[in-house]
């Protein structure tokens, strides 16, 4: 079977189904190809879904994300069970006045519920933030998470200080701990340092 020409057109259906993401708006193109098999009275439902052209805006959080593209394998779609590996990519995320490109996110959803993060990266203030592997149970939505930083300018990151009036020059490494507690982040001691591979100035 297939279903093509599905357009979601700011549509609420996160919010339908996530309490927390009240006020979310959704667009994409949607297309679904797979099979029913019935075999020794066992149903599978291999699946591919096909998104393009998507965009999520959060205006209570002044988050937009725009230009979600992905092909997810299901080795089940009843159970929402993927292969190994599946990829989303998406062009630009904002967040208030701090903006992010190029982001990556390889992943896995197992028969337990269990997600699997594999990868995941974006760039901003000219430098790279990456996540340490992690999994977490949907049903318990509970993990502990590193958000590692690599080369990242200093420039535009004192730009959006009001107090500060000089000027400084330089990249940034190191890691921040995130604790997934109840669907919601927490944020831990981490730590930031010049990297040694370039020039500071202050």
């Amino acid at each position: 079977y297939s279903v093509r020409g599905i357009r979601l057109t700011n549509s609420d259906i996160l919010s339908r189904h996530i309490p927390s993401l009240i006020g979310t708006i959704v667009s994409a193109d949607l297309a679904i190809e797979g099979t029913l098999e019935l075999e020794d009275e066992q149903t599978k439902t291999p699946a591919i879904l096909k998104l393009s052209n998507g965009s999520v805006l959060d205006p209570a959080n002044d988050v937009s994300i725009d230009s979600i593209q992905t092909n997810i394998v299901f080795d089940s779609v009843a159970d929402l069970v993927t292969s190994p590996s599946q990829t989303i990519n998406i062009d630009t995320l904002t967040f208030g006045d701090i903006e992010a490109t190029d982001m990556l996110l390889e992943f896995e959803l197992d028969e337990n519920n269990q997600f699997f993060v594999e990868k995941a990266q974006m760039r901003s203030f000219d430098g790279i933030l990456a996540l340490d592997p992690f999994n977490i149970d949907l049903d318990d939505p509970q993990a502990a998470i590193t958000l590692r930083f690599e080369q990242i300018s200093i420039a535009p990151v004192m730009t959006m200080l009001d107090f500060f009036e000089g000027e400084v020059t330089g990249r940034l490494d190191g890691a921040l701990p995130i604790s997934i507690v109840d669907g919601l982040p927490v944020l831990g001691e981490g730590f930031l340092e010049l990297d040694p591979k370039s020039e500071a100035q202050f």
